[in-house]
């Protein structure tokens, strides 16, 4: 953004956990020296997630048929080794449901295998820059429906994680 901004407008689009990335960007830039800021067009987000996707929740916590299918790959029930090497991958930490950045979310339910404190930490860190920036930035946001699937509401309901919509239209 910086390197093309130079001599040029930029107008940025992200899809996914690539909206996220696309919008720190974009809050990181224009936050430095006036002569150093890019020239910025629009900012476009679909599909952000915002709130987590319970459907990560899902594979940190071993409940999701997708981890399932993978148990079924290994050959062998190795089902905390994955959950240990899942819930060991940042990108994992940062869509977790807001409530489950908490070590005590994972204790109070007895859960064993969770990500570190550091890493919930420094995830809930990340989310609270990512709501400042979507107050500070324009943006367009469009959202989908994927949270709402069946699978991730009775998950997120099960596990006490629902949340309203954070972001609306900016």
């Amino acid at each position: 953004i910086r390197q093309r901004g130079k001599s040029r407008c930029v107008h940025v689009i992200g899809h996914g956990m690539g909206a996220l990335a696309a919008l720190l960007a974009v809050y990181r830039v224009s936050r430095g020296a006036p002569a150093e800021r890019p020239q910025l067009g629009r900012l476009v987000l679909l599909g952000a997630p915002f709130g987590g996707a319970g459907a990560v929740l899902g594979l940190a916590l071993g409940e999701l048929s997708l981890f399932q299918s993978l148990c079924l790959l290994d050959g062998g029930d190795r089902r905390d080794d994955l959950r240990t090497a899942f819930c060991s991958m940042a990108g994992v930490h940062d869509l977790l449901p807001r409530a489950a950045l908490h070590t005590s979310w994972w204790r109070e339910r007895g859960v064993t295998i969770s990500p570190s404190p550091e890493a919930l930490a420094a995830a809930s860190e990340r989310r609270n820059e990512l709501l400042q920036a979507a107050e500070e930035v324009t943006c367009c946001t469009i959202h989908g429906v994927a949270d709402r699937t069946v699978a991730s509401f009775s998950l997120a309901q099960d596990w006490g994680v629902l949340e309203p919509n954070l972001v609306t239209d900016s």
